[in-house]
């Protein structure tokens, strides 16, 4: 809807989208916020909500190039790291990225 509402020709269009990103965005934060305070966070959820954000500042960025009003290599680059960034935790492991567990009392001098 957003990206539909930017390039509407409609006079309250740039409104209308800006409106809808920041709705999404609010939603999303308390949708997680209820998730973990009920204890009902799923592994879909732990998957898809960081995915969609990426993909919805990835959208959100492309969509502003056209209306020239940011060039297109920033679009690009932003697209990538909100895509790209931690992508390999994200997609492969539902949990998070796995990491090697700490020694239980640190480094020892010997």
């Amino acid at each position: 809807m957003f990206v539909t509402a930017l390039s509407s020709p409609w006079r309250y269009a740039h409104t209308t989208a800006l409106v809808t990103f920041l709705v999404a965005g609010i939603t999303d934060f308390f949708d997680g916020e209820i998730a973990r305070r009920y204890q009902t966070v799923t592994n879909f959820g732990k998957l898809m909500d960081p995915l969609v954000d990426k993909i919805m500042v990835a959208a959100a960025f492309i969509s502003l190039v056209p209306l020239r009003a940011i060039p297109a290599w920033a679009a690009t680059v932003v697209a990538y790291c909100s895509v790209c960034r931690n992508n390999r935790g994200t997609v492969t492991h539902p949990h998070g990225p796995r990491r090697a567990p700490l020694p239980p009392h640190g480094p020892r001098d010997g």
